[in-house]
């Protein structure tokens, strides 16, 4: 008996302690702001009767915003969809949003021959248990009104997958 509880101590403890050694994905890295992207879960909101759905590819850091690409999607009147990219601005260093939350502006340019601009406003709102996501606020300024959008979002490493 006391042969097999060494057998076994000796066969898991390494595992244990490379285990215990090794960060977790989020360790480390949310320090170095080109290493991460925001992630931001698709949403969608409604106009009258139209839903209106909106996706947005992981916004990466590119000279100091946030870009990544936009795509409004209105099933009842598809004439109304759009795509195009997005580029958000931020007073605060990503750390400081990750920790205390805070508001980010910036715009979204349509992809057609108008290239027509939007103002977009985000305030997000970090988790109390995970600073590395929480609820997001966008607002999107069409022209004609005023888009309100509540989703989740999630700060991770480039090159995680989820």
């Amino acid at each position: 008996m006391r042969l097999r509880t060494c057998l076994l101590i000796a066969l898991f403890a390494p595992v244990a302690w490379l285990s215990a050694a090794t960060p977790a994905p989020s360790e480390g890295w949310q320090y170095n702001e080109d290493t991460m992207r925001l992630r931001i879960a698709d949403a969608s909101t409604w106009v009258s009767i139209a839903r209106v759905n909106l996706k947005i590819t992981d916004l990466a850091l590119k000279e100091g915003r946030l870009t990544g690409k936009y795509d409004m999607e209105v099933p009842l009147f598809s004439k109304n969809n759009e795509d195009g990219q997005i580029q958000l601005s931020f007073a605060k260093k990503i750390v400081e949003l990750r920790q205390d939350g805070g508001i980010m502006e910036g715009f979204g340019i349509k992809g057609d021959k108008t290239a027509a601009r939007r103002e977009v406003s985000c305030e997000i709102f970090p988790s109390e248990k995970d600073k590395d996501c929480g609820k997001i606020v966008l607002k999107i300024d069409t022209g004609d009104r005023v888009l309100t959008f509540n989703t989740t979002y999630a700060v991770e490493p480039i090159g995680t997958s989820s």
